[in-house]
C-alpha cells in the first residue's frame, strides 16, 4: 500500500548528497513533498535505510533515510519534514506541471 502523508510535487530540481563515506554525489529531483522526494541516479550504490547528507538546489543540509530503491531510482525520507514555506518557495521556481 502506497501511504504519503502530503501530495509529491512534480519538479526538475537539482540536488546532491554526501553519503556515509564522504563522497558528494549529484542526483536530479523528480518530485518532492514536506517528508521528502524521488531522486535519480546513475549507478547508486545506496542502500534501503542509508542515511545521507542531501542538498536541494539551494536548501540544505537536510538529513534523509533511503526509504525505496529500484534501479536508479530512491525515495529518501527528511529526518524532519521541510517548513512549507521551504516547499513553496522551491514549488514556486521548480514545479512541473503535469
Amino acid at each position: 500500500m502506497d501511504q504519503r502523508y502530503d501530495p509529491r510535487l512534480q519538479v526538475v530540481m537539482q540536488g546532491r548528497y554526501r553519503s556515509g563515506n564522504g563522497r558528494v554525489h549529484d542526483v536530479k529531483i523528480s518530485n518532492l513533498s514536506r517528508y521528502g522526494c524521488r531522486m535519480w541516479q546513475n549507478h547508486s550504490w545506496l542502500a534501503i535505510g542509508a542515511h545521507i547528507s542531501l542538498r536541494v538546489e539551494t536548501i540544505g543540509p537536510i538529513d534523509s533515510v533511503v526509504r525505496w530503491k529500484n534501479r536508479d531510482e530512491m525515495g529518501v525520507e527528511f529526518v524532519t519534514p521541510l517548513h512549507p514555506s521551504v516547499l513553496e518557495h522551491l514549488a514556486a521556481q521548480f514545479h512541473k506541471p503535469e
